[in-house]
């Protein structure tokens, strides 16, 4: 069997473990990314109006001081 498979090559049970095990990393990951996002929406909501409002605040006094 050994000269059937490369040296590093993976019988097809490892790379389904893997592939598995990376899987549910990952959902783990994006799971608790939304959980935070979900906790804090309220922060994230007013941070992106301020933001908002600086941005159009600057553009318009460029505005009108060209003008």
């Amino acid at each position: 069997m050994k000269e059937v498979l490369a040296d590093n090559a993976m019988p097809a049970a490892q790379k389904v473990s893997s592939f598995l095990s990376y899987l549910t990393g990952a959902g783990l990951f994006v799971g608790d990314a939304i959980h935070w996002m979900d906790n804090h929406a309220g922060a994230a909501g007013v941070m992106l109006g301020i933001a908002t409002f600086a941005v159009n605040f600057y553009f318009q006094r460029k505005r009108s001081k060209e003008g």
